[in-house]
């Protein structure tokens, strides 16, 4: 199964493209965390363009080697991720939650931020073509 296929169904055999997203978006988190760069590289199109909230900008292959070589993630949380759906096109909004440890320094990292996804259906299948992260001020 393509994994970036996996559609839920309504009580009319409709699919449920919000939920899709959903589960999507879990499958990518459960990849960052395996480290499972194949099944990312389906989750995502080939033209990504992934914003971290640091401001670097990456293509879909400097963002797959990062994954690879830069960071080893330990969590990643989406709590409360909003998911509106406009046809072809999905866009996902919500907190971002995650700790990673960066490989060439062994520092450990924690994030907080805002992300926006965008998410559109190619023929039948949902990918992500857009990830932006804007950092989240700590509390004073």
């Amino acid at each position: 199964m393509n994994t970036a296929t996996g559609p839920t169904h309504d009580a009319n055999g409709a699919v449920d493209a919000r939920e899709t997203i959903l589960a999507l978006e879990q499958q990518r988190q459960q990849a960052l965390l395996d480290g499972d760069i194949e099944r990312l590289s389906n989750l995502v199109t080939d033209d990504l363009v992934h914003v971290h909230a640091s401001g670097r900008v990456e293509d879909k292959a400097a963002y797959l080697a990062g994954v690879r070589m830069r960071f080893r993630f330990l969590s990643v949380q989406r709590p409360g991720l909003q998911v509106r759906v406009f046809g072809d096109t999905a866009i996902a909004t919500g907190p971002l939650d995650q700790v990673l440890t960066i490989v060439a320094t062994g520092l450990r990292h924690e994030m907080t931020a805002f992300a926006t996804q965008v998410w559109v259906r190619q023929g039948a299948d949902w990918r992500q073509a857009s990830f932006q992260a804007t950092n989240v001020p700590a509390a004073t």
